[in-house]
């Protein structure tokens, strides 16, 4: 099956739109540009540097695990929403609603967090010369994560209509595995090549 399709494209329209707002987040609200400072800190910048005092391997591992979340999670949170016993029971159209909205969601977050926040971030606190740094030190690494990672956020989207969504996941672990081997790429030539 083709796995970039309409969901995908939806998730990569979620994920520009996200990008934008979380850039006029950070640069237009006071009070939302500390909130991203505390998490970035505390998110991003504390785990790196822990990881970077026990050497490149811990930070590979790192990188690779915090990307792999999402990707994981796309695939894990169907299953969750057609295994838990709901009461009253689901019906097919709010199933088809839950798994479904995984992938907007997902997508609007990274690109909030992952790109629009974090870039807007950078260039209020280190100006042009930061926020080019960050693009040049990611050009190579940075799209290839993304694009996996959102490769696999639209999979709740195309799982949505599903029947048999439990037989669709197994066939397309492939994705998923692909997307992984792909994802420690990515960190390896982040964490050693800073690209």
């Amino acid at each position: 099956m083709r796995f970039v399709d309409r969901s995908y494209g939806v998730t990569v329209a979620f994920f520009l739109s996200g990008a934008v707002t979380g850039a006029l987040a950070v640069l237009l609200l006071p009070a939302f540009y500390e909130t991203m400072s505390r998490i970035v800190d505390v998110r991003v910048l504390a785990p790196v540097q822990a990881a970077s005092a026990l050497g490149r391997p811990a930070l590979l591992a790192l990188v690779f695990v915090n990307n792999s979340i999402p990707a994981v999670l796309s695939f894990i949170y169907p299953l969750i929403v057609v295994k838990v016993p709901w009461t009253p029971p689901l019906t097919q159209e709010r199933r088809k609603l839950f798994i479904g909205a995984f992938t907007p969601m997902v997508g609007f977050l990274i690109g909030f967090f992952g790109l629009g926040g974090l870039l807007a971030l950078g260039w209020l606190r280190g100006g042009t010369a930061l926020a080019v740094r960050l693009l040049s030190g990611s050009w190579l690494h940075g799209p290839l994560e993304f694009a996996l990672i959102l490769l696999c956020a639209s999979e709740p989207l195309r799982l949505a209509a599903e029947m048999d969504l439990l037989r669709r996941i197994r066939n397309d672990l492939r994705l998923l595995l692909a997307c992984l081997l792909g994802l420690f790429i990515s960190a390896a030539i982040e964490v050693y090549m800073g690209l």
